[in-house]
């Protein structure tokens, strides 16, 4: 006999669930055994006590909140709204707090619909985050909740759930009435529209199911479960099946194609929860019967919260339709319910814990167990014991091959929570791991590191004491210098028979002897005299000469020479220069360890930041991935999968530029560097039609930016617009025509690399993979890359125009960004531009490319002469000119660029001044084609020494 209490995954017992049911302001009781979220962790200790509603909710102090409740607030303390306008409900919402969340729905004056700042409401922050429990209890026990509230793009809490792929927020949203049809404002796309757009498979693959079923009839009095079906159902599915009837199947499953669906539908476990899940099913007990009988949860209809519920309904009716408990059974008061079948359940509680643990009367009683405060499983305190009979063993049988439609167990929800939160905290606790070992190296490494500053510090305060002592020493010797000498003499100039002097000697002349000092100004005249029966030794010791005699034979001449005079600047000299040498070799070794450890401790961190996981450089999958798509060339670049796939494994490393439509990053993919470029809200239609070109045109070529991927992602409760293109470390035209010069072969390489890749845009393709006719319209040198060849790419397509003549269209696209004013053409200023003409469009073009020549030209050295980078027009109109000041100088005046006399001097800018002035006709069919801009430059590449066709061989 086992009973619930043996399974662990069956609650905590009874007494812990009635602890549970009696204990209405738990307020992690929402958080249970089969909780999806986490339980918040707070210290009650150092919490300050919230003063209002919003600083409670925003701390998640349910103490707090319920003693704000009771006292009473005001419509101005309920609306309470942040920097952000967002009130306290929406704060929690956004945070998750679930406890703070169900109290909130006791203040009848919070507005449920506010939207914010951004145009986001409760409903759409819990949609748009997945919070499933919060959203449910928002459509179900708050009043008034309007599900097609939009944002200023037009999306509303059912698209933004799609967006980010919410499957089960998708579902509730749907069951309770909310638009299937409704579409954004901007692109007039609906849900599935955004869901396929953005590859939420799973997503679209939930919308289909509920299409296929949009009413759940079980909860309808008209079905009836029939238990003979389920008989069939089972004896069916574990039939032997003949061997024509295999070949059958498998020729079957070879030559046809479906999508893939739920293996549940329609099979046996879905025929048993709709048995089980049935008004008529005497296994749960469910609150709907009495309030909607005859109108089940439907796909699209509006379902009533609890609170309009109770305003619609008696409190008799209510208390009429509470479900009774007897003794071994559960039935309701509904006599048709009764009459069909009943369960018997051995009850393990006296009749006394049976009458404690019956729900009151009224609203409590009315509540489905599945929403109560309590565990979800057993939702009364009394647990029934549960009898296990043992089926006989079964015969040992040849396994089969598991055939295509039979199902597997169930993996309960709460398992599921049970599992992920698990796998959440060894994934926690190994990341703590990593940052102790991470913390525990670099300690390490600046322990070395300090220890080796130490051992050099020490070792060059030794060597300048050394130095310091030797110089001490010699500066002594240099201001004393005497030395101490035996004396005898008969003067009487001794002192107990020595003297101080700089010079010790010792004479003998014909018998007599002397010893004593004297300085070094006479030692010349006294030492190197010489004559016959005279003898001298000089010395420079201490009493060096106390033992001195006279040899045995004197002719005269001195027999020592003079002692050598000490030169202490000399030593000193010497010394200090000994003591700088060593002192700078010890400071580039002190300086080379240093460098070294800081490399250490740098690659340290490198390798402990946190960042999305790649696969290897030489995973075949994604190798293979990496060399088709990502080449020098540009074509509509990874499948959108594997896009989405890809775009989640970029980890972002620098911020390369700002502007005013958003930023561009570098990120890293696979160990190669990308460009991110991120799109501000405001911007999102250059980001679609960028997007849009790059998915559905083939643009393979050198000189157009290559395209990788494009993904839409979530931060901080914000969508972000990504698009993922090659990465080129020289940045713009723009920057680097701010420090760089050129040569006329360089000059000449980047004019034709951008009239290159102009051409390709402006042609038409017509074959089995056509490409139709793009315009830039806003080409500049902000919008041109310098690749490591020297060469150029155009980027930026966000204002193109797509035209195909072989199908006779033109798509200007819903893009209300302009281009640059700077490098308007004078029918676009003046507004004379035929905009039904895919011609004026490409004539456009054309002007901004000889403005681009003329920033080319204007950095190239002739004749050792180069001038400093200037926007064009930089002499006529401001930093910032307006509409009307171009219109004034272009159209009005007539004005054009200036150009330096030099450029006249060198054949080929000479011929690029040519180009330019023909591009800036004032009419535009008077203008150059970019085709024959080309072909010009190409003639004049020819014609030279350089070649641009060679440096492509050689690179």
């Amino acid at each position: 006999m086992a009973t619930a209490n043996d399974d662990p995954h069956l609650g905590e017992g009874p007494s812990e669930d009635s602890e549970m049911l009696l204990d209405d302001l738990d307020s992690g009781s929402l958080l249970s055994e089969d909780s999806v979220f986490p339980d918040y962790e707070r210290n009650e200790e150092n919490l300050e006590s919230a003063k209002t509603l919003y600083e409670a909710c925003a701390k998640n102090d349910p103490t707090s909140l319920c003693r704000i409740l009771e006292r009473g607030v005001t419509k101005e303390e309920a609306m309470q709204l942040d920097i952000n306008g967002r009130n306290g409900l929406m704060v929690a919402v956004d945070k998750g707090f679930v406890d703070t969340v169900t109290l909130l729905h006791k203040c009848p004056l919070i507005d449920i619909n506010h939207q914010d700042n951004d145009g986001n409401t409760a409903l759409m922050i819990a949609a748009q985050a997945g919070f499933i429990t919060i959203l449910n209890y928002l459509l179900n026990y708050f009043s008034g909740v309007d599900t097609e509230v939009r944002d200023p793009r037009g999306f509303t809490a059912l698209i933004k759930a799609g967006l980010q792929g919410r499957e089960e927020c998708v579902s509730a949203l749907l069951m309770h009435g909310a638009d299937m049809n409704a579409s954004d404002l901007v692109q007039q796309r609906g849900l599935k529209d955004w869901v396929l757009r953005t590859g939420r498979f799973e997503t679209l693959n939930r919308l289909r199911r509920l299409q296929a079923h949009p009413v759940a009839e079980q909860f309808c009095e008209s079905y009836i479960p029939e238990w003979p079906d389920l008989k069939q159902l089972v004896a069916k599915s574990i039939a032997t099946k003949t061997t024509s009837q295999k070949l059958r199947q498998r020729l079957k499953d070879s030559f046809t194609f479906s999508f893939p669906h739920d293996p549940q539908d329609n099979g046996v476990m879905d025929h048993m929860v709709r048995m089980t899940t049935s008004i008529y099913s005497p296994l749960i007990a469910t609150g709907c019967r009495p309030l909607c009988p005859t109108s089940p949860p439907e796909i699209g209809k509006r379902r009533f919260a609890v609170p309009e519920l109770l305003e619609r309904h008696s409190r008799k009716e209510l208390e009429e339709s509470t479900i009774s408990h007897s003794n071994g059974s559960i039935t309701t008061s509904s006599p048709a319910a009764v009459s069909s079948t009943s369960v018997s359940l051995t009850s393990c509680c006296q009749d006394s814990e049976r009458r404690e643990s019956m729900p009151s009367g009224g609203m409590r009683g009315f509540i489905p167990h599945s929403m109560a405060r309590r565990n979800s499983i057993f939702p009364s305190g009394c647990i029934p014991t549960v009898e296990v009979t043992k089926s006989t063993t079964p015969k040992k049988e040849k396994k089969t091959k598991r055939q295509k439609g039979y199902l597997e167990p169930p993996l309960w929800k709460y398992k599921e929570a049970k599992m992920e939160r698990e796998k959440e905290k060894k994934k926690q606790g190994k990341e703590k791991e990593q940052e102790k070992k991470s913390k525990e190296r670099k300690l390490k490494l600046r322990g070395e590191q300090e220890t080796e500053m130490g051992r050099s510090a020490l070792l060059i305060l030794m060597l300048v004491g050394v130095g310091l002592w030797i110089t001490s020493i010699h500066a002594m010797a240099d201001e004393d210098g005497k030395v101490l000498c035996k004396c005898e003499n008969e003067k009487g100039t001794c002192t107990n028979g020595t003297c101080r002097g700089d010079i010790c000697f010792y004479s003998w002349v014909k018998g007599y002897e002397e010893r004593g000092c004297f300085s070094e100004d006479v030692y010349r005249e006294q030492c190197l005299t010489g004559f016959e029966g005279f003898f001298i030794h000089c010395c420079k010791e201490n009493e060096c000469n106390a033992n001195t005699t006279p040899p045995p034979y004197i002719d005269g001449v001195p027999t020592t020479k003079p002692p050598e005079i000490p030169r202490p600047e000399l030593w000193i000299t010497v010394s200090l220069l000994l003591l700088i040498v060593t002192a700078s070799v010890c400071g580039l070794m002190l300086f080379l360890r240093f460098r070294r450890a800081q490399c250490r401790l740098k690659k340290a961190e490198d390798h402990d930041v946190t960042m999305l996981k790649v696969p290897h450089g030489d995973d075949p999958t994604y190798g293979d991935i990496f060399d088709e798509f990502c080449t020098s060339g540009s074509g509509t670049g990874l499948p959108y999968l594997v896009q989405r796939t890809m775009a989640r494994q970029i980890s972002l490393v620098e911020c390369v530029g700002k502007g005013r439509y958003g930023e561009v990053w570098r990120g890293t993919w696979m160990g190669e560097s990308v460009a991110v470029k991120i799109f501000s809200s405001r911007d999102e239609q250059s980001w679609f039609r960028e997007t849009e070109i790059y998915n559905t045109v083939q643009l393979r070529h050198d000189n157009i930016l290559g395209f990788i991927a494009s993904d839409m992602t979530s931060k901080n409760s914000s969508t972000q617009l990504w698009l993922v293109t090659h990465f080129h470390e020289l940045g713009s035209l723009y920057d680097f025509l701010q420090h760089s010069s050129l040569e006329p072969e360089s000059c000449l390489r980047m004019c034709l690399s951008v009239a290159c890749g102009l051409v390709h845009l402006h042609t038409e393709i017509v074959s089995s993979q056509e490409k139709p006719a793009i315009a830039h319209r806003d080409l500049k040198s902000r919008n041109i890359l310098v690749k490591r060849n020297g060469q150029c790419c155009i980027a930026d397509l966000g204002l193109a125009v797509i035209h195909s003549q072989s199908h006779d269209y033109l798509d200007v696209g819903n893009n209300p960004r302009v281009g640059t004013k700077r490098y308007m053409a004078p029918e676009v200023l003046d507004e004379t531009i035929r905009v039904d003409i895919f011609e004026s469009y490409k004539q456009t073009d054309i002007w901004a490319l000889g403005l681009v020549f003329w920033e080319i030209t204007r950095r190239t050295i002739v004749n050792g002469i180069v001038e400093e980078y200037r926007p064009p027009f930089f002499d006529l109109v401001p930093s910032d000119p307006s509409f009307e000041e171009m219109k004034k100088v272009v159209c009005v005046d007539q004005q054009r660029p200036s150009l330096h006399n030099r450029l006249h001097s060198h054949p080929i800018l000479s011929a690029i001044v040519k180009i330019m002035k023909e591009c800036w006709y004032q009419s535009p069919p008077a203008r150059l084609t970019a085709l024959r801009v080309r072909k010009t430059l190409s003639k004049l590449d020819n014609d030279s020494d350089f070649s641009i066709e060679k440096l492509k061989r050689d690179i």
